[in-house]
């Protein structure tokens, strides 16, 4: 029989999304076979390293300063693509097939949400748009983010009615997460988005 503080080390690791039960174990196995001085050493730099990895206030990539580099430069394309999670960053930036700067909503809208008043400062928000000539809604199109899109959407046209507004093209299923599609059906979804006002 193990014991309980075998249980403990793998309840932890599983705390990592995405990290299976058999996973967690595996790791915990590898973490209990290592030399103690390698890993309080290599546990030393991981705590340096996280206390010097801060996120952009503005699309949460990972940064050593208050803005990231890509939202710092000034060759990227003057358009914005509204994005749910920092992984789509990761995404966009391997493939290689999207060159504006990205916006992470805080949160997908649901029916109660919506109903009630949405904390958020729209105001920062619509200033900030106003710096492009292009917002892409790339939002993944499940019952939430088209609930999403659509209030974003009327915000967007009340308050910056003159504003060019796009959405990721077909291509992308209803209720599949954009995190799960692959390079070529984004890069489509991205060339023949279509103007939503």
């Amino acid at each position: 029989m193990l014991p309980l503080e075998f249980d403990y080390l793998v309840d932890i690791i599983k705390t990592i999304p995405s990290i299976s039960n058999k996973q967690a174990q595996k790791i915990a196995k590898y973490l209990i076979d290592q030399n103690i001085e390698n890993l309080k050493k290599n546990s030393a730099l991981i705590f340096d390293y996280l206390k010097k990895i801060k996120k952009c206030v503005l699309c949460s990539y990972y940064t050593n300063d208050k803005l990231c580099n890509i939202c710092l430069s000034s060759d990227r394309d003057k358009k914005l693509l509204i994005i749910e999670n920092v992984d789509q960053i990761f995404q966009y930036e391997k493939w290689k097939i999207y060159y504006g700067k990205y916006y992470l909503f805080p949160q997908l809208f649901n029916e109660k949400l919506v109903q009630k008043k949405i904390t958020f400062d729209w105001t920062s928000f619509f200033d900030y748009l106003k710096e492009f000539e292009e917002i892409i809604i790339g939002i993944s199109p499940n019952q939430q983010g088209i609930l999403t899109i659509n209030y974003l959407l009327e915000e967007i046209n009340k308050n910056i009615p003159h504003i060019k507004v796009s959405q990721l093209a077909i291509g992308i299923p209803f209720g599949v997460s954009i995190d799960y599609i692959d390079q070529l059906t984004m890069s489509y979804a991205i060339k023949n988005r279509k103007d939503i006002k």
